[in-house]
């Protein structure tokens, strides 16, 4: 008879803190500690893959791959969740914080929460794709940063530093454009016709299809509603008896960087793209906001993309399922 498990891991840079809790309530809960190393995981984790056994973690930087990559080898169920959803319930439970405390408040989540929690995969490409986009939005940072800081500097520094400061520019946007070729090299190796979009719809570019393009094509059995959800395009409601009634907002719960690269691509598409400018001019006709408008396009961009990324046959064998331990 397979053993029912819910586990709360606690992920850190050098260790995984782990708290088993059964279907049974009044059974105490089993803590482990666990070095932060996926051939460890993997031998500790190998005798429970004949049991029914879901763990919970949170996203925490790039700490928490050893463990997802390990997890998705036993193929053992796991979902990887957003400190912003579960920092409320775990403050519920305690004032208290530590590594145990999360661990098992995490056990908890887990067992209340299972039907509703989708399990999460582990893709090497998906990751490698967006380790490149947070190093070319650091660059952008940067960027910006030494922008601020040459006018910050024009009143006391001399020619020689002034040039420095703009030679250090121009080199932090060079890489920046090396990085973006490289990923998107990458990007083609699994989504080889993102060149041909690019080329074929105006105000398309690079930074969208580095963006969304990895979302897209690794959430293909979500649904269009479901997919706009998850990029946090989808309406928050905010009602209360019948005093308040405020207006519609975007949810924001995605990503921001795919959202202002979205907006970006709006902005352009409206004017120039046919898709969509007939659809961003109509809705302003009609006394729409021109942003409300703008977000329509927003939306309207997703759905056309996410059409030219159908669900296919092989799509859980060759994508959702796929797994490197590099």
């Amino acid at each position: 008879m397979k053993k029912v498990f819910f586990v709360g891991a606690d992920v850190s840079k050098e260790k995984i803190d782990f708290c088993f809790l059964t279907s049974v309530e009044n059974v105490k809960p089993k803590f482990v500690t666990l070095p932060n190393d996926t051939e460890t995981i993997k031998a500790y984790f190998h005798p429970f893959i004949k049991d029914d056994i879901f763990i919970a973690f949170e996203y925490t930087n790039n700490y928490h791959l050893p463990l997802q990559s390990a997890l998705s080898d036993l193929k053992i169920k796991y979902s990887a969740l957003s400190p912003a959803k579960t920092s409320y319930f775990l403050k519920h439970l305690t004032l208290q914080k530590s590594d145990i405390t999360d661990a098992y408040g995490l056990a908890l989540y887990c067992r209340i929460f299972k039907s509703d929690l989708n399990p999460s995969t582990y893709n090497h490409e998906y990751n490698l794709i967006k380790s490149y986009n947070s190093t070319i939005l650091l660059l952008s940072k940067i960027q910006t940063q030494l922008k601020n800081f040459k006018k910050s500097q024009d009143f006391v520094a001399d020619t020689e530093l002034s040039e420095i400061i703009k030679s250090l520019t121009v080199q932090v946007q060079k890489t920046q454009e090396k990085l973006k070729l490289i990923a998107f090299e990458i990007l083609k190796s699994f989504v080889p016709n993102c060149e041909q979009i690019i080329k074929e719809n105006k105000g398309f570019g690079i930074d969208l299809a580095l963006n969304l393009f990895p979302q897209l094509h690794f959430n293909r059995a979500k649904s269009e509603k479901q997919f706009i959800s998850f990029l946090g395009l989808s309406p928050r409601i905010y009602e209360s008896g019948s005093s308040v009634h405020k207006s519609p907002k975007i949810n924001k719960r995605g990503s921001s960087a795919i959202r202002r690269v979205l907006f970006l691509t709006a902005l352009v598409s409206s004017r120039y793209n046919a898709k969509f400018k007939q659809r961003y001019e109509t809705l302003v006709s009609k006394g729409k906001n021109k942003k409300v408008a703008l977000v329509a396009v927003m939306c309207a961009i997703v759905r056309y993309l996410k059409s030219l990324f159908p669900l296919n046959e092989n799509y859980i064998n060759e994508s959702l399922y796929h797994t490197h331990a590099g």
